[in-house]
C-alpha cells in the first residue's frame, strides 16, 4: 500500500529506528510490562491471545488463514464517494503503542491518517479503539462520544450533517473496570434513509470467555430494532455465533464485514476477524481494509483498519 506522502520521507529518515526497536520488542517476552510512559498515559496493554484456555485455539484457527487472498484496500488520499442507499463504518485499533512507543512516526501518521479518511466525505461512522491521544478532536462535521473504562478507551465518532443523536449515549464496561463500550441511538436527518433510526454500537470486547455482556445484551434487546455493532471483538468466529452472543434473543440475521487479517503486526496479522462491523438489517456488506502503511510505522499490536459499507435498500 502507497505510503501517505506526508510521511514517505519522514518514514525513510524513521526506518533504522523504528527496526531497532522492532528488534528489541520481539526478543521481549510477549506479556511484558506496562512502559511507565504508558501508565502516565492512562493506558493499558491488551494481549490479542491471551494465556487463556482458547488461546491455542486462537492462534492455530488465525494460523489457516496465512496465505490468503488479498482483500480490497483504500489507499491513503484515493477514498470513495457517499453510497445513497448505504451507510458506511470504519472501525480501528491502532493500539496505544502507535501512540506511546512511535509518537512522532505512527502517533502522527494515524492522525494524519483518520483526519484524512474523515475529511473525505463517505464515512458515517468511525469507532476508534485505544486511541492514546487524549487531545484529539475529530475535524468536522464529525463529533466525539467517548467511552473510557480504566484505562481502556472507545470513541466513537458520527457526522453529525446526516445523524442526529436521539438521547443520552450509554458506557459499558464490559470486564469489570476494562473493555469500553459506547451505545447511541442515531436518526437519519439527511435523504435518503430519511428518519431511519439505529443504535450504534462501539465496542472494544473482552476475550472468549471473559468479561460480561448481560448489560450490553439488555440494551440491544430493549431496543429490539436496527442495531450496527462495529468493534474489535478479540475473537475469530464466525459472525453469526458473535452476534447471537451480542443479541441472543433475536440473533435470526446478520450481515458482517468480511473477517479480514487486520490483527495484529506483532504477529502477521494471522488473526482473522477481530475488527468487523456487524448489522441486523439491510441488504450486504462490502469490506475494505486501510491504514496498512501506517503500521509500517508502528510497532507492537497495531491492527489494520476495517470498512463496512452497509446497502440498506
Amino acid at each position: 500500500m502507497t505510503m501517505l506522502p506526508a510521511l514517505s520521507i519522514y518514514g525513510a529518515l524513521l526506518t533504522p529506528w523504528i527496526m531497532s526497536l522492532t528488534m528489541v520488542h520481539s526478543s521481549a517476552s510477549v506479556l511484558e510490562d506496562i512502559p511507565e510512559t504508558a501508565i502516565q498515559d492512562g493506558l493499558q496493554v491488551d494481549e490479542e491471545c491471551s494465556s487463556d484456555s482458547s488461546a491455542n485455539d486462537c492462534a492455530w484457527n488465525a494460523l489457516q488463514y496465512r496465505g490468503s487472498a488479498d482483500h480490497a484496500s483504500i489507499e491513503e488520499g484515493v477514498y470513495p464517494n457517499r453510497a445513497p442507499r448505504a451507510i458506511t463504518a470504519l472501525q480501528w485499533n491502532p493500539h496505544w503503542e502507535c501512540f506511546v512507543r512511535t509518537p512522532h512516526s505512527c502517533g502522527q501518521g494515524a492522525t494524519k491518517a483518520l483526519n484524512g479518511i474523515l475529511k473525505a466525505g463517505f464515512l458515517d461512522f468511525a469507532n476508534l479503539v485505544m486511541w492514546a491521544d487524549e487531545s484529539y478532536r475529530p475535524p468536522a462535521p464529525f463529533s466525539m462520544l467517548k467511552a473510557k473504562c480504566g484505562r481502556d478507551v472507545v470513541m466513537l465518532l458520527y457526522d453529525r450533517t446526516h445523524w442526529r443523536p436521539s438521547g443520552e449515549h450509554k458506557v459499558l464496561c464490559l470486564q469489570g473496570k476494562d473493555r469500553a463500550s459506547v451505545v447511541q441511538v442515531f436518526t437519519k436527518t439527511t435523504a435518503p434513509l430519511l428518519g431511519l433510526s439505529v443504535m450504534v454500537v462501539g465496542a472494544h470486547l473482552p476475550h472468549p470467555e471473559m468479561g460480561d455482556l448481560r448489560e450490553l445484551n439488555g440494551m440491544i434487546a430493549s431496543w429490539g430494532k436496527n442495531v450496527m455493532f462495529i468493534g474489535d471483538t478479540n475473537t475469530i468466529e464466525q459472525s453469526k455465533r458473535l452476534w447471537c452472543e451480542l443479541n441472543p434473543k433475536s440473533c435470526s440475521q446478520v450481515i458482517s464485514t468480511e473477517l479480514l487479517n487486520s490483527c495484529c503486526k506483532d504477529t502477521h496479522y494471522v488473526y482473522k476477524g477481530f475488527d468487523r462491523i456487524l448489522a441486523n438489517f439491510g441488504e450486504h456488506m462490502q469490506t475494505k481494509s486501510c491504514f496498512e502503511s501506517v503500521g509500517n510505522l508502528s510497532m507492537g499490536e497495531f491492527h489494520k483498519g476495517v470498512v463496512g459499507t452497509l446497502a440498506v435498500g
